[in-house]
């Protein structure tokens, strides 16, 4: 019987990426309910070293792989050599971040595997089946995130992958205590030659990733889009540090990248404090901000949606709060 809960190491330039150590903590949570081993599949051009970030990390086992540089960007063949290893490791359950890569390379690993898999979930439960095994409910948004879907793949059907939003799950919290992990090499070959030559990787934008990690998110909706109301927000966004996001139309508008898009079609925050204007609060939007920890809503609206998830809802026209908190950090700095 398939056993294991199997964890992709994705990862950019020699680092892992923040998504895989929010995974160990989906894993941790789901091991604690399956007893099952926590397994890592890696496979990368120096995989030595992405394994020196992974000492601390409750993790029973790596398996790894050593591929040629230029592999590492094919992603067909990154995809055959995933589903080699899947065979021999057999896990019951694989996590995947819901990242770029892992929407491109999974979906071919699961039809090479006849597997099932779940995109963008965003909560992971475990049910008992009647044979004694451990069914993966995977649990996300759907129809417009109007509702929400609980998929679970037929009995006997394994890996049961799942991919992960980012911001989901907290990342797990290194405790500075190195663990003796065991690694398994296995064998990554391909038989055909290697067609691409590797000229030059280019770093990702500076703003790339720092809606994620901010600790501070302005966001504006689709009525923060009338006169120069967005100015304001950027500028008080700047006073305080903070990663600015928006709603699906705003992106639209071209407002904020399609990266700064917050919700069901963007991505999931959890900041510290997250302070929205003129967002109406459709659960396409709110599924993106449930985690986060103080919310603080501005609406003209009386009966806005956002006002029912909001911890402080200030029904106002935002203009003259925006200008008003500019004038008090103004002088606060002064």
């Amino acid at each position: 019987m398939a056993s294991g809960i199997c964890v992709f190491a994705e990862h950019w330039n020699q680092e892992l990426s923040p998504a895989f150590f929010e995974l160990i903590t989906a894993a941790w949570e789901l091991k604690e309910k399956t007893q099952e081993p926590i397994q890592v599949l890696l496979a990368a051009a120096q995989p030595e070293t992405l394994m020196t970030q992974m000492k601390g990390l409750p993790i029973d086992a790596i398996y790894a792989v050593k591929l040629p540089r230029e592999i590492c960007f094919q992603e067909e063949r990154l995809a055959r050599v995933y589903s080699e290893m899947l065979k021999e490791i057999s896990p019951s359950v694989l996590l995947v971040p819901a990242s770029d890569q892992g929407r491109s390379i999974f979906p071919r690993v699961a039809y090479r595997l006849g597997a099932g898999m779940t995109a963008d979930c965003t909560e992971l439960e475990i049910r008992k089946r009647e044979d004694g095994s451990h069914g993966l409910r995977q649990i996300k948004p759907s129809f417009e995130a109007n509702v929400k879907v609980c998929i679970e793949c037929k009995t006997g059907i394994y890996p049961q992958i799942a991919t992960l939003r980012e911001g989901v799950c907290e990342a797990w919290q290194l405790d500075g205590k190195e663990r003796d992990i065991p690694v398994i090499w296995m064998d990554g070959s391909l038989e055909e030659e290697v067609l691409v030559e590797l000229l030059e990787v280019l770093p990702p934008a500076a703003e790339a990733g720092s809606l994620q990690a901010a600790d501070v998110v302005v966001v504006g909706g689709r009525g923060a889009l009338e006169k120069d109301n967005f100015q304001l927000l950027r500028k008080l966004a700047g006073q305080l540090g903070a990663a600015v996001g928006g709603t699906r139309p705003v992106m639209d508008m071209g407002e904020v990248p399609f990266e700064n898009q917050i919700g069901q079609t963007g991505c999931t925050i959890r900041p510290k404090i997250c302070l929205s204007f003129g967002v109406s609060g459709a659960v396409q939007h709110t599924e993106g901000i449930k985690n986060t920890a103080l919310y603080i809503a501005v609406n003209t609206a009386e009966d806005a949606p956002i006002f029912q998830v909001a911890d402080y809802a200030v029904n106002a026209d935002m203009r003259p709060i925006l200008e008003e908190l500019l004038t008090l950090l103004k002088e606060r700095q002064d």
